[in-house]
């Protein structure tokens, strides 16, 4: 029986158009059904993708019940002729000899379609067999033979053209189909062919009126005719025919060997690399290998970031000399892998690495390239190189978490923080230093610590101090001693930049009240690299004990300033004492120390600092009688109890706030909320700043030292209220003064690097300027600045005007890791400001390196996307059983292609019949003429 095929159903070759479209034939609610379309498409391609993987015929059992299986249980993929649909034998039995019609309606409707395709015998068996929507699309492109005499199923034969690959499922019957099937596609509805084949066969009845001609030429005539007219209908039907031809085919077999730098780790402590186990892995199998490539065709790949080709040499995998990948990217590999073996029949897959990812930010994400893998239906065997971390004998310590670069002025305490992380070293002491290295090289040893992991694996922090006492430019290497067994050994260390500053202060803060003002002026002060203060407070409800005694920190020859903040003198001095804590300070500051107090409820006069021999030194006098009890109302005729709006009285060093106008700038400030009454001045005293009612505010003296009176104890209103940049200068323009470093020449030249430790390829840029002592800065500087590296020496283009001038390193001229040093000098108004010269390093982020431990779990991961195939994890023990059950696997050598032909596709064919055509017709014409009938 002739089988109907879709029209323009295009099966082994390319026409531009979906070849799972329905064709013209399928009713017009199934053509609007995109969604159902698409789903039917799916559950086909589902369907041969399955068989395909498992390898089973049509004929096999499924595993599970899905409904891909109850698709082929209802074309009767298990064998079994179940006859007709018990689903509709109810239908039968209760409308006995209802009509054809009638019953198909109902056939209809189960299957979810309202019309099938009258010229459709595919469309009509899928009805029968009483298959959904995944039947019919796989019936669609079907050869359906009629039922058996016993109407016990259906015979079909199904081409699917995206699989390449002919399947015969049979329902009942059972037996070789034909090789070929022919087809019909008719332009027009069939009736209308008959009609006007008909017509033309009728229209040869008629006899002509002219002179009659013999009978043998009148037979001649009328077969030439009929012949024109069986060709007219020929090509109205649009004959075709699809057959199938045996190709060969070349089955592959992949393997995809990791070469990044992770690879010449050891396999094992102590033991070959990773890389060199591999090689001895394929070399130790190269006979099977061999076996491997005569049977299949070996493809060879290497891969890290990127996948490439790799030779085979005499039927063997070659491993390049060296294993140099910067980094490893699973998803990339193993979508370009799919790509490059997507026009292949595949028969497996080997992944040969340590399974380490470590990509910033992998182009193709590990489970789209699954997914891409999973469609060449074959197995892949991932083959682990190297020890995880989970592995008892695995052990490792490593330092991170290490700030690139410190700055610290002399005799300021630095603590340097890092992290140590242990692996295998339960209850064990692992030592731990702090090293300094200095321009020549030099190291010596400045800080220990020791760290006692709890854990197999283990994060602890570990602290080092450290207080320079020379200025310069220096290296600190924070190193854990390398243990037995330790696999890598690189990342024992880490080093960062330090930058010891000549001229750091330190200052000591006496408080009696923890209020507002102190926890602002401490977080000013700290702000400042150069400024170390040491802050005590002395509660006033703990009286009993008062005097304290803290001679041995106020004789302490560090301490460059004092700051006295709201505290009562009978905390420091027993009333009518010649010595003690305030004999001791005002001493000091006979001798040049600094000291800065500040007003307060028992601060100055409230405090009866009159009393006392700090007395002498300030620049202020202090009426005999001030004094303000404790739990009693404030005394208002000690206090401004009112806002107060300051104004400049005498510029100074601690009146310039930055800015062209100093008056301005003061009058902008919030106000302060009160101060102490300053009675009355010393004669060498000045008063700075002053209220709108001329009353003193900041006054200044020398008694041997630099001493500053600042009456207000509300400057925290400043940082509240976004001035706190105002208030940080204010503060720190107030110590320096103090200590005398105000006009001693102290221009600094700024070098800002974000960072001091760069990878290798990152941009490197940089902030450079010169500023007063007070943190004024020179915008008309003249600034030069020149890159110093292992290549030698390089100038760089510094803008000519600027406070902070942003310069940028060409990465041209940063050919290699290394030690690199950018140096700046500067002058200013034809003074020689000096340089500054500060190091940073750039090194290879070795990632790949940097992670002792492999990652066979991640192996594991993508071999598990192919287990349906027969994908696994394979240790390389077991590489040899591996190769030999793929060397002797059975493999197919031919493939069954389609091919179509039909009538008028190719120009050839249709060349043919048109002069066929026009020759016939010719004939009949001339043979007419010349029998005297034309």
């Amino acid at each position: 029986m002739l089988a109907l095929l879709p029209a323009r159903e295009s099966i082994g070759r390319t026409s531009g158009r979906d070849p799972r479209r329905p064709s013209e034939s399928t009713c017009r609610r199934c053509r609007r059904s995109r969604m159902g379309r698409d789903r039917a498409a799916r559950d086909a391609d589902l369907l041969s993708a399955r068989r395909r993987r498992t390898g089973a015929s049509p004929r096999t059992a499924p595993a599970v019940d899905d409904p891909l299986h109850r698709l082929d249980r209802s074309l009767s993929v298990q064998g079994r002729g179940p006859g007709p649909d018990p689903r509709f034998q109810h239908q039968r039995r209760r409308n006995g000899d209802r009509s054809r019609a009638d019953h198909g309606r109902r056939t209809r409707r189960a299957i979810g379609c309202r019309k099938i395709p009258c010229r459709s015998r595919a469309g009509r068996a899928a009805a029968r067999a009483g298959i959904g929507a995944a039947g019919r699309e796989f019936l669609r492109t079907a050869r359906v033979d009629p039922p058996m005499a016993d109407g016990g199923g259906v015979s079909v034969r199904a081409t699917f053209p995206f699989d390449r690959r002919t399947r015969e499922v049979d329902r009942g019957a059972r037996g070789d189909e034909p090789m070929s099937d022919w087809t019909l596609e008719p332009v027009a509805p069939v009736w209308i062919i008959v009609l006007v084949t008909g017509l033309g066969l009728g229209l040869l009845a008629v006899r002509s009126t002219h002179r009659p001609l013999a009978l043998g030429p009148t037979r001649t005539l009328g077969a030439i005719r009929i012949g024109l007219i069986l060709m007219m209908a020929v090509a109205m039907l649009r004959p075709g025919c699809v057959r199938t031809v045996q190709r060969p085919q070349r089955v592959t077999v992949a393997v995809a060997m990791d070469v990044s730098r992770s690879m010449e780790l050891p396999h094992e402590a102590g033991g070959v690399s990773r890389r060199e186990k591999l090689a001895e892995a394929i070399r130790e199998n190269a006979e099977l290998w061999r076996r491997i490539s005569e049977r299949f065709e070996l493809k060879a790949f290497v891969y890290d970031g990127e996948l490439r080709e790799a030779s085979v040499v005499d039927g063997v995998p070659a491993l390049p000399e060296s294993s140099d990948g910067a980094q490893t990217d699973h998803g990339q590999t193993l979508d370009r892998l799919a790509e490059q073996l997507r026009g292949d029949r595949v028969a497996a897959l080997l992944l040969m690495g340590d399974g380490v990812q470590n990509a910033d930010f992998p182009r193709v994400e590990l489970p789209r390239a699954l997914r891409e893998i999973e469609q060449l239906q074959a197995p892949l065997f991932a083959v682990p190189f190297g020890r995880t971390g989970a592995d008892e004998a695995f052990v490792d310590v490593a330092v991170t978490n290490l700030p690139d670069q410190y700055a610290v002025f002399v005799k300021n305490s630095l603590t340097v923080r890092a992290t140590v992380r242990a692996r295998g070293f339960v209850n064990r002491t692992l030592p731990v230093r702090l090293i300094r290295i200095d321009a020549s090289g030099a190291e010596e040893i400045v800080g220990t610590a020791e760290v006692t992991p709890t854990k197999p694996d283990d994060e602890l922090p570990v602290e080092l101090n450290y207080a320079p006492q020379e200025p310069g430019e220096y290296r600190l290497v924070v190193r854990a001693d390398v243990q037995p067994r330790e696999v890598v050994e690189r990342n024992n260390e880490l080093t960062a930049f330090l930058t010891v500053h000549d001229g750091g202060l330190k200052v000591l803060y006496l408080e009696g009240r923890l209020d507002l003002e102190q926890r602002y002026l401490r977080r000013s002060l700290a702000a400042s690299q150069d400024l170390q203060v040491d802050f005590l407070w002395i509660d006033h409800r703990d009286r009993s004990r008062w005097p304290l005694d803290l001679t041995s920190a106020l004789s302490d020859p560090s301490y460059d300033v004092v700051i006295l903040g709201d505290l009562d003198s009978r905390a420091l001095h027993r009333e009518g004492a010649t010595d003690g804590n305030l004999k001791v300070l005002a001493d000091r500051v006979e001798k040049g120390m600094g000291l800065v107090t500040l007003g307060g409820r028992h601060a100055l006069g409230p405090g009866r600092y009159q009393r006392t021999p700090l007395a002498d030194v300030l620049p202020i006098r202090i009426n005999e009688f001030e004094a303000q009890d404790f739990d009693a109302p404030l005394n208002g005729a000690l206090h401004l109890d009112r806002e107060l709006s300051l104004r400049v009285r005498e510029s100074h060093f601690l009146t310039r706030l930055g800015g062209d106008d100093d008056e301005q700038a003061w009058r902008s400030l919030p106000d302060l909320l009160g101060a102490n009454r300053i009675a009355g001045l010393k004669s060498s005293s000045r008063v700075l700043l002053e209220t709108d009612r001329e009353e003193p505010i900041l006054v200044v003296g020398s008694a041997g030292g630099r001493v500053a009176v600042f009456a207000g104890d509300t400057t925290w209103r400043w940082w509240t209220f976004g001035r706190s940049e105002t208030h940080r200068r204010f503060w720190r323009q107030m110590v320096l003064w103090a200590a005398g470093l105000d006009s001693l020449g102290r221009d600094a030249i700024v070098v800002d690097l974000d960072r001091r430790r760069f990878v290798q390829g990152s941009p490197v840029t940089a902030e450079i300027g010169a500023r007063t002592a007070a943190g004024d800065p020179l915008p008309d500087a003249t600034l030069q600045a020149r890159l110093i590296g292992p290549d030698g020496t390089s100038d760089l283009t510094v803008p000519s005007v600027g406070a902070l001038r942003a310069i940028e390193v060409s990465p041209e001229l940063l050919t290699a890791p290394g030690d690199y040093a950018l140096e700046v000098s500067a002058a200013f108004d034809g003074n020689d400001l000096g340089s500054r010269r500060v190091e940073f390093v750039l090194f290879d982020d070795d990632r790949e390196k940097g992670v002792a431990a492999a990652d066979p779990e991640q192996l594991a991961r993508i071999a598990a996307a192919t287990r349906e195939a027969g994908g696994d994890l394979v240790a390389p023990e077991r590489l040899r059983d591996r190769l030999e059950q793929i060397a002797e696997s059975p493999i197919e050598t031919e493939i069954e292609i389609p091919q179509r032909w039909r009538l008028g596709d190719t120009t050839a064919d249709a060349a043919l019949f048109v002069l066929s055509f026009v020759g016939l017709w010719a004939t009949e014409w001339g043979l007419r003429r010349r029998w005297g009938r034309g």
